[in-house]
């Protein structure tokens, strides 16, 4: 079995989802396209819903970790530009540059992580996405056994990254279905709709 998956370029949702969760892929393209235009047409429509679902009051949310791991590649991105390149004439990768450059690095750091984060938290206040942890009710559940005993059997049963099993079990947990995602992989997980831009 597979998701019941919904394309946003093929037609609008017939219902809006409510709850959402949105996953790292999705929001990724939702704030290129909100910050640069960039990205096309898969980036537009990513951003074009989540509008969508806050002007129609849904609760879309999604998790502290998601919002590191966008935090993480668009610092990842802006600090390499600021690396010098190679001998081959090659960007310098993130781990180089920190190791054998490690002022220029702290410099670069300083220069772009405030503003990426700034920005970062204004969007999602904008779009109305809430950052928070999965509700869950009872000690056992607070106390993440629930979470990642979902996390656990989702990584027996699919091919899917740690990361990934982890935000569609706190989705789940929390006990929304809906998953905004451009992640193929999400699209093999039966018991969730996906959302994509794809």
């Amino acid at each position: 079995m597979a998701a019941e998956v919904v394309s946003l370029q093929s037609a609008e949702p017939a219902v809006l989802p409510d709850p959402a969760f949105v996953e790292t892929s999705f929001l990724r393209d939702a704030i290129q396209w909100g910050r640069t235009r960039r990205g096309g047409p898969r980036a537009q429509a990513a951003m074009e819903f989540i509008r969508q679902l806050h002007l129609a009051g849904a609760d879309v949310w999604t998790t502290p970790e998601v919002v590191q791991e966008v935090l993480y590649g668009f610092l990842r991105e802006a600090i390499r530009s600021a690396a010098p390149d190679d001998a081959g004439g090659r960007p310098v990768e993130w781990a180089a540059f920190k190791r054998h450059q490690p002022a220029a690095f702290a410099e670069a750091f300083r220069s772009h992580a405030p503003m990426i984060a700034t920005g970062l938290r204004r969007f999602l206040r904008t779009e109305g996405i809430t950052i928070r942890l999965p509700r869950t009710s009872g000690r056992e559940a607070r106390g993440g056994v629930v979470l990642y005993g979902m996390m656990r059997m989702l990584l027996q049963r699919h091919v899917i990254e740690p990361a990934d099993a982890l935000h569609c079990a706190a989705a789940w947990v929390d006990g929304t279905s809906a998953m905004l995602t451009n992640d193929a992989a999400f699209q093999e997980i039966d018991g969730s709709i996906i959302y994509t831009s794809l």
